[in-house]
């Protein structure tokens, strides 16, 4: 994706960077797990001969080997700055222990220093014949169509792409890590660390699940925004962190749901137990917790659509995890119906029901002694 509009057949290296420019278009791709995403912007007066440009890119991409191999050293360079930030080696970490070993989804979706620095041309090549095809495609178009119909110019610059792809794998809860009896401490070490990056994650649900609506309240209320119960007590109370909170991601099938917050190193093991007494949600969620949390869900919803960039990156999300578009509206009617028994009942069924994984990167001759004497289960993972 990232040498895809560095050259096609028709417009030869910095040709293409040029032809963009002259008709005000801006394009980026993204390489994600479950799908990878071409998208164009562009005044909608430059719309014929952007289109044409975006079908040459999408068709008859060349992936030059100087190309491939200035964005392979730029990937591997990204790499090595992540690594250097305690955060994304959490994250990477958390990636690792949650995804079964050796599925894809255990690596970055940029790839690892290892399968990065292992690609060829010929390999990037060969990846754009077999997979970039219209079978299994959706193109989606955003934009103010009430003076012009894109799809007679959308047929010309398309209608004749052909691909070889047959049938795509998608992920599904075998890829999985298997779920622990009870939560493994995953320690990285990081001796030099003034703080503590802490990860719990576990398996979710996907959008067509008919807990989704109560889980996002629930993950809204638990720990999705600034006054929720998690920051609340484990910002503001105990004074643990500058802030911790909770994510609930839908996938093509199931999802994942993740805390992630910067801890004190003295107070991580206090901060770790606090959140995993929390999460088991002794004291149901309130009235209150859930109306706010329901009223930030749908109060942000609009923002979602309110350019056309913003309504196609939705769509295409949507596209790549198999829903389709009227999916929003009902989720959005679902959302207005969960109460807190519901979300109460989602959170215990989800975040405790899926034993969570967690890491800690820090300094392990800090962490490993008090972390036992805790009670937890501590396992060193070397990335």
């Amino acid at each position: 994706i990232r040498t895809s509009d560095e050259g096609t057949a028709q417009h030869p290296g910095v040709t293409m960077a040029e032809a963009l420019e002259g008709c005000g278009a801006a394009y980026s791709g993204d390489a994600r797990h479950g799908a990878t995403v071409a998208t164009m912007d562009v005044p909608i007066t430059r719309l014929d001969q952007a289109l044409r440009l975006f079908g040459e890119i999408i068709t008859s991409s060349t992936h030059e080997d100087e190309a491939v191999e200035r964005h392979r050293m730029l990937r591997l360079a990204e790499i090595d700055q992540a690594r250097a930030n305690g955060s994304s080696t959490a994250n990477e970490a958390l990636r690792r222990v949650r995804w079964a070993e050796g599925s894809r989804a255990s690596r970055p979706a940029g790839g690892s220093a290892l399968t990065v620095a292992a690609i060829t041309p010929q390999q990037v090549r060969l990846f754009d014949t077999e997979q970039w095809s219209p079978l299994g495609s959706t193109l989606v178009l955003g934009g103010d169509f009430s003076h012009t119909d894109p799809m007679p110019r959308i047929h010309e610059v398309l209608g004749d792409w052909q691909g070889t792809v047959t049938s795509r794998p998608t992920a599904t809860d075998t890829s999985f890590a298997p779920k622990p009896s009870a939560p493994i401490v995953h320690l990285v070490d990081r001796p030099d660390a003034v703080q503590v990056d802490l990860r719990l994650g576990g398996i979710g649900v996907d959008r067509h699940d008919p807990l989704w609506p109560a889980l996002q309240v629930a993950g809204v209320a638990v720990g999705g925004s600034f006054l929720s119960r998690l920051n609340r007590i484990i910002r503001e109370e105990r004074g643990y962190t500058y802030g911790i909170h909770l994510s609930t991601l839908p996938q093509r099938n199931h999802g994942t749901w993740t805390i992630s917050s910067s801890i004190r190193t003295e107070v991580a093991v206090a901060a770790l137990d606090e959140t995993l007494h929390l999460l088991a949600l002794d004291e149901a969620l309130s009235e209150s917790e859930v109306t706010d949390a329901r009223a930030q869900i749908l109060g942000i919803a609009p923002l979602a659509s309110d350019t056309a960039e913003a309504v196609v990156g939705q769509a295409s999300r949507l596209a790549a995890t198999g829903s389709e578009p009227g999916q929003i509206n009902r989720h959005r009617e679902a959302v207005r119906r969960v109460d807190a028994d519901a979300a109460t009942r989602a959170a215990r069924d989800v975040f405790i029901g899926s034993a969570a994984q967690v890491v800690m990167v820090g300094p392990a001759d800090e962490l490993t002694g008090p972390l036992e004497a805790a009670g937890h289960q501590v396992e060193t993972l070397n990335l």
